[in-house]
């Protein structure tokens, strides 16, 4: 049976790990805004280069991106960050490519007779944007926002490959120190859930507070 004083890391692995899940959906949302705005506001080519650089993002593992820009840039290029902040910068251009994703299909099937309003009113693209189509967005792909968060948080769980002291990372070690596996993985296991649940109750609160009349 494991003591208190054993589980104990566990306390800093809860919140190195909702760290790196906040800080990356934060880098996330600044990324995929500069993608969106580049592809609406660039020709030809951003349209075609900015897809397909964050598509490569999607769909090549995440623990190859982690691996790549810890161990083989530094070779390569000296570029040399620390783990921490290599996770978050991964995860965050993740969560990027897949957000990315549902904005440029919202907008490809969103109503243009609400545009042409707004042009014929004297709006700018960027305040169609910021002002009719980012808060519509914001309140019908909620789902699918939650389930990136649900993403970002479970990439957190691979960034103990590179000695990211989260709380998969943490379990491992206690196994490896105590040979004791059941209550290390109960215990990773609950606080991933109630991560989760947290992260649910907060998108939950932010959609009521863009709809007070319900």
């Amino acid at each position: 049976m494991l003591s208190i004083a054993e589980l104990r890391p566990f306390v800093s692995a809860t919140g190195i790990t909702i760290g790196v899940l906040t800080a990356s959906i934060l880098g996330g949302v600044v990324l995929c805004t500069i993608s969106t705005f580049t592809y609406l506001a660039g020709g030809r080519a951003a349209r075609f280069f900015v897809p397909l650089l964050l598509s490569v993002f999607r769909n090549v593992p995440i623990v190859i991106f982690l691996i790549f820009s810890q161990f083989v840039l530094p070779i390569l290029f000296g570029l040399f960050m620390p783990a921490l902040y290599n996770a978050v910068l991964v995860i965050s251009l993740v969560i990027a490519a897949y957000t990315f994703d549902i904005v440029r299909g919202y907008i490809h099937g969103f109503d243009l007779q609400q545009v042409d309003a707004a042009r014929v009113l004297g709006f700018s693209r960027r305040q169609i944007i910021l002002a009719i189509v980012a808060p519509q967005f914001f309140l019908n792909q909620r789902e699918n926002l939650f389930s990136i968060g649900l993403i970002g948080l479970k990439a957190t769980a691979i960034a103990s490959i590179v000695s990211v002291q989260e709380i998969t990372h943490t379990a491992n070690r206690i196994i490896s120190q105590t040979a004791q596996s059941t209550i290390p993985i109960f215990v990773s296991t609950s606080l991933y859930i109630v991560i989760g649940l947290l992260l649910y109750a907060v998108a939950g609160l932010m959609w009521r507070q863009q709809r007070p009349h319900d």
